[in-house]
């Protein structure tokens, strides 16, 4: 049985991040312990709040459409250092560039956006790490009654 269009994106979003420069294979879809030392710089990527309306422009089949608008929160980790600011705005960067090469993230979703970036300071695990936080937002529909397919 696929799953939610939700955690496809959420892979997909993943896969897309794997193999960066900087981060290389350090990217974790909801982390819920801390990362390792040695697994810094890392990518944390979680789809949290969404939106779902009807979509009154369109039916398909005779199912209703709904249009969905998925936040995926993109967090960046890394030790804290005199280079940190340095590697998070590289770490930004980097991701910014993959994301953007495909914002249909071959065509699962019809927009993926990215909507704000902010830095906050994450005191768990072995040594402080500083968090930059990037928020996008994934545009996606889907019909009635099939929650696990992506339509344009």
């Amino acid at each position: 049985m696929p799953d939610l269009v939700e955690k496809q994106i959420r892979d997909a979003v993943v896969t897309v991040l794997t193999g960066l420069t900087t981060t290389g294979a350090n990217v974790f879809p909801y982390r819920f312990y801390p990362v390792a030392e040695n697994q810094l710089p890392a990518l944390l990527v979680y789809t949290d709040d969404e939106e779902i309306e009807p979509d009154t422009l369109a039916t398909l089949g005779g199912g209703h459409k709904k249009a969905h608008k998925l936040e995926v929160r993109i967090e960046v980790l890394e030790k804290q250092s005199l280079e940190v600011e340095g590697t998070i705005a590289l770490i930004y960067k980097e991701v910014i560039i993959a994301l953007e090469a495909d914002p249909t993230l071959g065509g699962l979703v019809k927009d993926l956006m990215n909507t704000s970036n902010s830095k906050d300071t994450n005191d768990e695990g072995e040594q402080p790490a500083i968090a930059g936080i990037m928020t996008w937002q994934a545009e996606y529909r889907t019909v009635e009654g099939a929650p696990d397919v992506s339509v344009s």
